[in-house]
């Protein structure tokens, strides 16, 4: 099929450049709005991510449910049902009318969305229980490794050219998940993008299930206890965690919409999976995957500085990215059958 754009005027460009980029719009033309087949697979893989979320949604309700938390029904219920409402309307659709790369983008911005809220909230409620800090062993840990915690932040503390670079590297991990799914959505093939949304799903849903086990105070605040005059690199992040745990175990506040939601899984380091994770999403693309990998190693060089993490953690982290990656592409073959 050929088609042209009589009406762009590019007159005053060279014929080369002019055709280029007259293929360039016919190509995004082709890809987000021009109906085409769906592909294998697409609709199972957003099924597989629908039914993640909704069991996270559901471990909190039932706990929610009995328990002495609270979150009005009337929010809940309409967010579910917004959730439901896409879910359908998507797949329509997708199946009815063809389109696709509209339909992959809004849906899995939601999904990941959706999921990770539902995670996040499951966080706060297994911070009430007062399993035993895990500091102590995380600590012990690191020695064994022959990592110094309290060294390695007092020499970044020295080099503030250093901190410059890694404080907004660490901050990226909020913005980069986005930005791989608007990259991955205009891809031909859609796969990518699913396949990374539901590697980010089973890796938090995993990361959540090992915070169960091993909460931690944060590497600040457990060495602040014996070494005096800390760095305050990571006094942010480890005094966030920290004060919300502590105030959840004593049977603090139970209302989660007066909360400051925020991430609370202190093991594993959920910056270390996402930052494996973010490099292997752009890796095939090779315009983007030196800079996603120099982006990230720098991002995993400010876990422990910034982050308040213990290198335990990021070792763990990385576990829990291979284990993740490794689920995602059994869900794909399922799903591809």
């Amino acid at each position: 099929m050929s088609m042209e754009l009589p009406e762009l005027r590019l007159q005053w460009m060279a014929e080369p450049l002019r055709s280029i980029i007259r293929r360039g719009i016919l190509d995004l033309l082709v890809i987000f709005a021009l109906p085409r087949r769906t592909e294998a697979g697409v609709q199972r893989r957003s099924t597989a991510i629908w039914l993640l979320g909704a069991a996270a949604a559901l471990f909190d309700v039932i706990w929610i449910r009995s328990s002495d938390f609270q979150f009005p029904a009337a929010p809940a219920v309409y967010g579910l049902s917004f959730m439901a409402l896409i879910a359908i309307v998507c797949s329509l659709v997708r199946t009815h009318f063809h389109i696709q790369t509209p339909v992959v983008l809004i849906e899995t911005l939601v999904q990941c969305t959706f999921a990770s809220i539902a995670l996040v909230l499951a966080t706060y409620l297994i911070a009430s229980l007062t399993t035993p800090w895990a500091d102590p062993w995380l600590a012990r840990a690191d020695r064994l490794l022959g990592f110094d915690w309290v060294a390695v932040n007092r020499a970044a503390a020295g080099h503030e050219w250093l901190t410059n670079i890694l404080r907004p590297a660490y901050y990226s991990f909020h913005t980069q998940p986005v930005a791989i799914i608007w990259i991955l959505a205009f891809q031909r093939s859609h796969r990518p993008v699913q396949l990374f949304v539901l590697s980010w799903v089973i890796a938090l849903a995993i990361s959540v299930a090992l915070y169960a086990g091993a909460p931690a105070m944060t590497a600040y605040n457990y060495f602040a206890k014996t070494h005096a005059s800390l760095p305050d690199l990571s006094a942010a992040m480890g005094n966030f965690a920290f004060d919300q745990i502590s105030s959840l175990r004593a049977g603090g506040s139970r209302d989660l919409l007066a909360l400051k939601l925020g991430g609370l899984v202190t093991f594993p380091s959920f910056h270390t999976t996402g930052g494996i994770l973010f490099m292997w999403a752009l890796w095939p693309l090779r315009w983007l995957r030196w800079p996603s990998v120099a982006l990230n190693v720098v991002m995993l060089a400010s876990v422990p500085i910034i982050g308040s993490h213990y290198l335990i953690d990021m070792i763990a982290g990385v576990i829990v990215a291979f284990i993740a990656i490794k689920l995602s592409l059994i869900v794909d073959r399922v799903c591809g059958k």
